[in-house]
């Protein structure tokens, strides 16, 4: 996370009765994406020794939709590369409508490459879909005080 977005306290007493402190995130800075932190504490008298513990902090932060409720990116997704985009939800939403494309040119088509449908060619040298990629597209629509486990079922 960038400087500033985490603020927490220079000094605490950690006793043996225990203790808390405040730590503040903001993510108001933060660019859209996936960022993270860590507050670390150290015992004064011996910080050579490394941190007593870490509290971790993650912060989410979505891409903001047009007023139209779009978005659009142009990224380049070398194979095996997992992607991760989160996108603010409008309000009621029930359904959305993702199309990727492959830019003309992007790389050298492959031959033999497995096709993204059924039918003679696909995939295949010389094929009308040669150099064409499998996408896998996940979807998932987070739901306050539910888990990504819980959140698709019916309710009990």
């Amino acid at each position: 996370a960038r400087a500033g977005a985490v603020q927490f306290p220079r000094h605490a007493v950690l006793d043996a009765g225990g203790a808390s402190f405040f730590v503040a995130v903001d993510p108001r800075p933060l660019s859209p994406g996936v960022h993270f932190a860590h507050v670390a504490a150290y015992d004064a008298d011996a910080p050579s020794a490394g941190p007593l513990f870490r509290v971790p902090i993650c912060v989410l932060k979505p891409t903001p939709l047009s007023p139209a409720g779009e978005a659009e990116a142009e990224v380049t997704i070398p194979p095996g590369m997992v992607l991760r985009s989160f996108l603010h939800v409008p309000t009621g939403a029930s359904w959305a409508e993702v199309t990727v494309t492959r830019r003309a040119g992007a790389d050298e088509p492959t031959a033999g490459t497995a096709g993204a449908g059924a039918g003679a060619g696909c995939g295949a040298e010389g094929g009308p879909d040669q150099g064409t990629r499998v996408a896998v597209v996940h979807l998932m629509q987070l739901r306050r005080q539910l888990s990504a486990r819980s959140a698709g079922r019916a309710p009990e």
